[in-house]
């Protein structure tokens, strides 16, 4: 599923690797940052509130994903994508977070969890760094 997203470059070259987290309940968004330098995988939100227990089930197979797509196109992957090496050899919540800017839980911007997620991605993008430096702050 991720490999069209590599079109532009191999897996295994990948510095940081983000991806949106979406929560039923509540009605929340995130973000996941991989770090392939540290093998440290984020997750933050502007609640500050833990992501779903299945999110290590997610990140798991993400980190899966990202193997096979090594071995599958012949690269060396270094064991950069074992999970047993991630988060320094304990992949479980609370994982560490990027520090995202805080949103307010009642009136103006209470709602901007989604997009928040966009900036905040830039932010990452921009750096080249995750944890990053956020220049967002808030959002209506």
């Amino acid at each position: 599923m991720v490999r069209p997203f590599f079109g532009h470059c191999l897996v295994n070259k990948a510095k940081h690797m983000l991806s949106p987290l979406h929560f039923d309940t509540p009605q929340h968004c995130g973000v996941l940052c991989f770090n392939t330098a540290t093998q440290t995988v984020y997750f933050d939100d502007r609640l500050k509130l833990s992501p779903p227990r299945e999110t290590i089930i997610l990140i798991k197979n993400m980190l899966s994903g990202f193997k096979w797509l090594c071995d599958h196109e012949n690269m060396v992957t270094l064991d950069v994508f074992q999970e047993q090496e991630w988060n320094q050899l304990q992949l479980a919540l609370p994982l560490p977070h990027i520090n995202m800017p805080r949103q307010t839980t009642t009136g103006e911007g209470a709602a901007s969890c989604r997009i928040a997620v966009i900036p905040s991605v830039r932010d990452i993008i921009r750096t080249q760094t995750c944890p990053a430096p956020f220049q967002c702050f808030f959002f209506i």
